[in-house]
């Protein structure tokens, strides 16, 4: 099972908030990172919206970024 969170910081060359993907994985009764993408959007709603699918979803670790390629393009 795995779950997803928002990833969010401040980028000082873009002057703007970024999003990305970080995905946990349940191991041995507690949650371990087992991915995450940096720069999948600037639009909040949008990759909140991506990471509801992701919930829904379940993609596994290997095909994250797959999963970030297709939502940028």
């Amino acid at each position: 099972m795995y779950r997803y969170h928002l990833l969010e910081w401040y980028s000082e060359c873009y002057r703007c908030a970024l999003y990305g993907i970080v995905q946990e994985e349940w191991v041995e009764e507690d949650w371990k990172v087992a991915a995450s993408v940096r720069d999948v959007g600037s639009n909040r709603a949008e990759v909140v919206r991506l990471l509801q699918r992701c919930n829904s979803g379940q993609p596994s670790p290997v095909h994250l970024l797959d999963v970030a390629v297709d939502f940028i393009s």
